[in-house]
């Protein structure tokens, strides 16, 4: 028994999402690919959507209770159920007393949206969108596939005219650069490419000189590889000379933006130090 429990206290250090995963959690993003639930408006009136997305546990999910808790500067003009689930409570404004209980069918095991709220914010104030409890039983519950009743974790709240996101961008950005030879980089970003890649889409500049730029003339990625790009460039590069090397704006589902690598340059390459540019959003039009 004492080895079990020992195992299992291992299991949590090095595993931690399999202990995670066995409960429901319920999250506020900002569209169907469950991008981070922020909203930064330009201007009052703006209008934004909200998603709520349920991530079952390992028991499934059957039910969910909650109340969506709007702030004083945020109304709803427009919400759109998730017709896979059957018929939705009514009235159909889970964001007013009591809040929404509703059972799906059929029972749901995997990732899942149950509204989409249209919002319009009417200033620029720093405010939140969050899950409360369903008031008539006071907390944020669900019920699993075989019935039994338990706790809807909430994740993280949906910010207005504030970013939610973590410090460090999510977009792909250039972790290593490896040399070929002496005109020829290949670059390895930390998540895949979505996108096609171009000649256009790099360039080099010397750390101590930056108008002295090396234009790109071919980039293609590496054969069997999502995240690798070999890159021709114009002119050969210098020993005992430090160079940026730039990317422009990629993409993953949500967000984009540059990235850069510094290294310096002699018989190989030594990576001093990696930075990235400011996020921007993925215009969805």
């Amino acid at each position: 028994m004492k080895s079990l429990i020992i195992s299992v206290f291992i299991a949590a250090l090095l595993f931690p999402s399999v202990l995670e995963a066995q409960v429901s959690r319920i999250h506020l993003y900002r569209d169907e690919n469950r991008c981070l639930g922020y909203h930064l408006p330009t201007e009052p009136y703006a209008s934004f959507e909200c998603w709520v997305w349920i991530e079952p546990g390992t028991g499934g999910v059957d039910c969910a209770d909650f109340r969506i808790d709007l702030p004083s500067n945020a109304v709803v003009t427009g919400i759109h159920h998730n017709p896979d689930l059957g018929t939705p409570p009514d009235p159909l404004t889970p964001w007013t007393s009591p809040g929404t209980s509703w059972c799906f069918s059929p029972c749901q095991t995997d990732w899942f949206w149950i509204y989409r709220l249209d919002i319009m914010v009417l200033d620029l104030a720093v405010s939140y969108i969050t899950i409360a409890p369903y008031e008539l039983s006071g907390i944020v519950g669900s019920r699993s596939c075989s019935g039994d009743p338990e706790e809807l974790y909430p994740g993280v709240e949906f910010c207005i005219n504030e970013y939610s996101g973590p410090i460090t961008p999510v977009y792909p950005r250039i972790q290593t650069v490896h040399l070929a030879t002496y005109t020829m980089l290949v670059a390895e970003f930390d998540y895949p490419l979505i996108d096609p890649v171009s000649a256009a889409d790099f360039w080099l500049q010397e750390l101590e000189s930056p108008e002295g730029t090396i234009a790109a003339v071919s980039a293609v990625m590496l054969p069997n590889s999502d995240s690798k790009v070999i890159i021709n460039f114009a002119s050969p590069m210098e020993h005992g000379r430090s160079y940026f090397l730039n990317a422009s704006d990629f993409c993953n589902a949500c967000e984009c933006g540059p990235s850069w690598k510094v290294f310096y340059f002699n018989e190989g390459i030594s990576t001093e130090e990696s930075t990235w540019g400011a996020v921007k959003l993925l215009n969805k039009d």
